[in-house]
């Protein structure tokens, strides 16, 4: 009798239902290896929304090549970490002669409070996303996992530093797919570095990606002036306190309360595995290759992390200056407006309860950058986060108003397409940030992942 034969009397949905029980069987074999480990870092409960792709990594894949690098978050005893304060391994905090002793004592008290939090962020996962066979798609690889075992299993004394590793072994993997790409005839055109930000768990994040990189994609073939074929390197961060239910009371107050805790975590990230990235990986790969350019895109507090890791350039003890200017488009940026602006001074009552920042980024050419942000007259998350740190956000209407005054902006309105009157020429030379008020195209503080949007964001890169 042949297998045919044998098979044929057998009902299919048998079948198909014994094959699921037995992938669930192993997909939970997997999730509870990953839990076990979870329970040592501390990342169990509603934390285990950031590291569901270290368990089930085919549930939200990318749909670019490129990678996705998760962080955590963990008590510094329970990941392998003796230090207390920043890593001096890896960071130093740097002296800026042209800073007024306030500007610079205000910087390096926000970077003590920062980095001295007794908990500490790590890698805890990378995946990668490359072309299938045949270019049917993309498949999904777990590259790296503090939860699983790999290449015979990480002590969770060594957790902190494994993750440090592997994030530089990423630069190999990049590197390959870089030349790979090249030779079958698809080069790429841009190193795309992306983060979400406040209330992102790991399958909203890539969910939004995708959005916004198929924005992208589909301007660009309306254009039909340039091509888009991005290399990712995306984030994935523990953007916020509780679960995602926004009805449980406990949960929604969970939410609120830990903006500003989340705040500063995203400045850790700048400080640090951003700046890493943007400030040693990334221009190491352009130097290389020097068709290439990286563009930084990031939402609320992820255009905080990736404006903060790049001027935190010179606090990477070991640092790569971009042979072009990089550009970071900065979505509804949840950070004070007054990082720009040298010797501000926080208004009456709120300087009672605030410290100033320090205005870390009032040389804005330095390092040198195209920096363009947005904001909205219908975006009201951003002004009621004053209340929580004090700030006038770049993203909102008080930024706005404290930027308008500042002089310097390139400011610009979008119309409910998306376009804006540019001149590339000044946008390519100026130490000024490009404003674009994007009242006409984003309703609300999330809404950055419609076609208008990306055709904004296609038309800045095209003054490249």
């Amino acid at each position: 009798m042949n297998l045919k034969t044998y098979l044929k009397p057998v009902n299919r949905s048998y079948l198909f239902a014994l094959i699921a029980f037995l992938s669930a069987c192993s997909s939970a074999a997997d999730e509870d290896t990953v839990e076990v480990a979870a329970e040592q870092f501390g990342t169990t409960g509603p934390k285990s929304r950031y590291h569901l792709l270290a368990a089930r990594p085919y549930i939200a894949p990318l749909n670019q090549q490129g990678y996705i690098v998760a962080i955590e978050k963990a008590r510094r005893d329970r990941i392998g970490v003796g230090f207390k304060g920043h890593d001096t391994k890896r960071l130093n905090f740097q002296d800026k002669s042209y800073q007024s002793p306030k500007d610079y004592a205000n910087q390096k008290g926000t970077f003590n409070k920062v980095m001295d939090d007794p908990k500490i962020m790590f890698v805890s996962h990378i995946l990668r996303y490359a072309p299938t066979d045949g270019d049917a798609g993309m498949r999904t690889i777990l590259q790296y996992s503090a939860y699983t075992a790999d290449e015979g299993g990480d002590p969770p004394s060594s957790t902190y530093e494994n993750g440090w590793d592997r994030l530089a072994r990423l630069e190999g993997s990049l590197e390959k797919d870089i030349v790979a790409a090249k030779q079958s005839g698809h080069p790429f055109t841009h190193l795309v570095f992306m983060s979400m930000g406040w209330n992102n768990d790991q399958v909203e994040s890539m969910a939004a990606y995708n959005e916004i990189l198929s924005q992208l994609k589909d301007s660009a073939d309306a254009a039909d002036n340039l091509k888009f074929n991005p290399l990712v390197v995306g984030l994935t961060w523990p953007s916020v306190w509780g679960g995602t239910s926004a009805f449980d009371l406990g949960n929604r107050a969970l939410h609120i309360g830990s903006y500003g805790v989340k705040a500063d975590d995203s400045d850790e990230i700048g400080y640090s595995y951003a700046n890493y990235l943007m400030n040693y990986v990334l221009p190491r790969l352009e130097r290389k290759h020097p068709e290439l350019r990286t563009i930084a895109i990031g939402h609320s507090l992820g255009a905080r992390i990736v404006t903060r890791a790049h001027y935190s350039q010179r606090m990477l003890n070991e640092h790569v200056e971009h042979p072009s200017r990089p550009v970071i488009i900065g979505l509804q940026g949840a950070f004070s407006s007054r990082r720009f602006i040298a010797g501000t001074e926080l208004p009456p009552v709120v300087d009672w309860i605030f410290v100033g920042e320090g205005a870390p980024y009032q040389k804005r050419d330095d390092p040198p950058v195209m920096i363009a942000l947005t904001w909205s007259e219908e975006d009201h998350a951003n002004p009621v986060a004053r209340f929580a740190t004090g700030a006038a956000h770049v993203g909102g209407k008080n930024g706005a108003n404290v930027l308008e005054k500042s002089q310097v902006t390139l400011p610009s309105k979008a119309d409910e397409r998306g376009r804006i009157a540019l001149n590339c020429g000044d946008f390519n030379v100026t130490d000024k940030l490009l404003y674009v008020d994007a009242t006409e195209i984003v309703s609300n503080h999330g809404d950055v992942k419609n076609p208008a949007v990306g055709s904004l964001i296609w038309q800045i890169l095209g003054c490249l």
